[in-house]
Parts: C-alpha cells; structure tokens; sequence
C-alpha cells in the first residue's frame, strides 16, 4: 500500500463524495481488481493505449511515471532521449541524472548534473543533488558555491530549505545553517521533520555559542518527539556544557553514547565534561577513545571555541 501512494495522485473530492487516482493497469493495494468499473457499473478497459512519444516533453513524462514505479532502466531510456531532442534543457539532465543516481552510476549522474547546471545555473535542485554527492569528496569552496546558489533561488519558504540547512552545516557554516532553519521552521508548523530540523537550530546555535535559551528550547523539542536519538541528546549536551550545567550535560552525553557507543565526538566531548568536573580518568579514558576513533575530533572541538 506504501508504494502505490507514492507512485499515484489522488483527489478527494468532498462535493462529489468521490476519490480520484491515477491507474496504470495492476493490482491496487495488492489486491487484484476484478476489473475497472464506470459510476454507471460499465466495464472500462484500463489498457494503456497511449502512442509512443514524439517530443522531448513527453519522453520526459513518460520516464517521471516509469522512474516513479521503480522502473529505471526503462526511465533512463526516456530521459535520454529527451536529453537527445532537446539537448538545451537542463531539467531533462536532472532528471537522468537522479535515474542514474538510483542506477548506481554516481560519475555518469556527476556528469548530468553538470551539464544541468550549465544550462540552468539556478536550478536549485540539481544545485542540492550536486552539493550532496560532492559534499565528501570535492574542495569545501566548490560545493559551497552550489550550496549558496541553491540558497539564493529558493523561495523563503521551500521545503529545499531544510536541505540547504542540512548542508550548510556540514560545510561548517552555522549561521547560514541557523538562517535557513528559521525560515523553513516558521513556514512548517506541523511537518514530520520538525524533530530534525529543531535539532538543526539547536546545534548551529551551540556551535555559535549564542542564544542558548533559544538552542535548549529547541533541543528540548526535539527530544520529547524522538527520546533516544542520540544525535538530538549530543546537541543538548553541548548546549548545557555552553551553559557550565555539567551534571545535565554529562547525563546527556551518557545517554547518547548509550545508543551510540563509538561515537568520536560525543567521547570527546563527554571527556571535556569529565575534565571539568574533576574526573580525570573518565576524561583520560574519553579522550583517547575519542582520538582512536577519529583524530581531527580535536581541531574540530578547537574550532568552536572547546
């Protein structure tokens, strides 16, 4: 049932008293029609009937429903020969560019997202897409400059913000992370990513070190929809170790390492807790864990004024 509600629409029309989806042939929530019937009890022939593409445009349409039915060798097909009879529309290289994506050909999506951005330079999409696969591996510069290009294209309240945020906090840029979040948080009072994107806030605030009322009032949010993330309980513990409440932020870290063991950066950063609470053979022990698993979690402590 999960699939077919991402792969189809649906309209629910209340004056009608009727629901409306899309249908191309198959079974419908795993259970095998007995066949399509009209309002009137007619039987209706539901096969697909349509002509074979001709234009860029409807290759394209025609991949977006094979590619939304898993059906990717067939989509990449299409969105090629989109690319092929229109090969000045960037949004069709997107387009292939996600279907090679989910065909494991990262070097080949690489090359399609280029190109998309060539000829679209401010496609957002294929600025994140890009961003995302490049975020590990390219110069910090260049995948900041598709990062803010996104961010610049973007409506205030797009739901690619939280993307941008996500982002920008990976390239270690809290204050543009802090800003999107804002924006998307204040334009999504009820979506499901909330949780993460209260988190987000949290943790730009605490690698700036300011307004930690504001930083605790989101970590604290965060944690009463998901309790046990560990990643939600780290950033509280920073926010707490800003603040000098020890005790709390020791009970935080506690409490994260229980579900995430050898995690570098929380060790390190319960050490530091441990140091300043005078226990130094817990933060001894921490610290050279800590170093074991990664040896850059100093510099990145260092950075933040830790």
């Amino acid at each position: 049932m999960p699939i077919f509600f991402l792969t189809h629409r649906m309209f629910v029309s209340n004056a009608n008293r009727a629901l409306f989806i899309t249908y191309e042939g198959g079974p419908v929530f795993n259970l095998t029609p007995k066949g399509a019937m009209s309002a009137e009890g007619k039987a209706l022939n539901l096969t697909n009937t349509a002509p074979e593409p001709t234009t860029a445009e409807e290759y394209s349409r025609r991949g977006a429903v094979l590619f939304s039915n898993h059906r990717v060798t067939e989509a990449l097909l299409d969105f090629s020969k989109a690319c092929a009879l229109a090969p000045t529309e960037g949004r069709y290289f997107y387009q292939r560019a996600m279907a090679r994506l989910a065909n494991r050909q990262r070097d080949a999506a690489l090359g399609d997202l280029a190109e998309s951005i060539r000829l679209a330079p401010g496609d957002p999409d294929a600025r994140i897409a890009r961003a995302r696969l490049k975020v590990s591996i390219a110069p910090r510069a260049e995948v900041l400059d598709d990062v803010k290009a996104a961010d610049r294209a973007i409506a205030p309240s797009s739901d690619k913000r939280l993307a941008v945020a996500s982002l920008y906090d990976r390239l270690d840029e809290p204050a543009a992370a802090l800003a999107n979040y804002d924006q998307w948080l204040a334009s999504h009072p009820e979506d499901s990513g909330r949780a993460s994107a209260l988190n987000g806030r949290c943790w730009a605030r605490g690698l700036l070190g300011t307004e930690t009322d504001k930083a605790l009032s989101d970590c604290n949010a965060a944690i009463r929809i998901q309790p046990k993330n560990p990643s939600y309980l780290d950033s509280r513990g920073l926010i707490r170790l800003r603040r000098g409440e020890l005790r709390q932020a020791l009970a935080d870290y506690d409490a994260a390492l229980a579900v995430a063991p050898k995690n570098p950066w929380t060790l390190y950063m319960r050490s530091l807790v441990a140091a300043k609470s005078g226990d130094t053979v817990k933060a001894e022990s921490d610290r050279a864990l800590a170093l074991s698993l990664d040896p850059n979690v100093v510099e990145r402590a260092r950075k933040i004024g830790l």
